[in-house]
This record gives C-alpha cells, sequence and structure tokens, in this order.
C-alpha cells in the first residue's frame, strides 16, 4: 500500500530517502551481514506494560521469530 502522493514517492527516491528495498529483504540482509548484533529491545518498563522481562533480540533471533510468525500465520 502506498499512501504518499506520487510526486513525494518521486522526490524522496531521488533524494534517497526511499528505496526499492521490501522490509523482508532489509531483515534478511541485516540478519546476514550482522546476525549477532542488537536489532530490538523491549523498552525498561516492559513489566509495566506485558508480563515478561525485557527482551533483547539480535538480527539472526528477529529474523528467526519473523519465520515463525510467518508459518503460523500459513
Amino acid at each position: 500500500m502506498i499512501i504518499a502522493d506520487e510526486q513525494r514517492v518521486l522526490d524522496c527516491t531521488e533524494r534517497g530517502i526511499w528505496r526499492n528495498t521490501l522490509l523482508g529483504g532489509w531483515l534478511e540482509r541485516n540478519a546476514t551481514l550482522t546476525p549477532d548484533r542488537e536489532a530490538v529491545v523491549d523498552p525498561p518498563n516492559r513489566r509495566d506494560i506485558t508480563d515478561g522481562p525485557v527482551r533483547r533480540l539480535t538480527w539472526r533471533d528477529l529474523a528467526d521469530a519473523t519465520d515463525r510468525l510467518a508459518c503460523g500465520i500459513l
């Protein structure tokens, strides 16, 4: 889904702000190039929001979790 008008898409693409890369490709690229680098971290107040400890995921962990979620949806 594209919600920006055509001129904004063109402008941002020409300036290098937006690239023709899908989220899945971006995730796969980072998981391959920097699998052990930290990708996402829960906020310190996670316990106030939901159950469980603060979690930290590397790019590999995030890719694996995404794959498991996609398989579960299928």
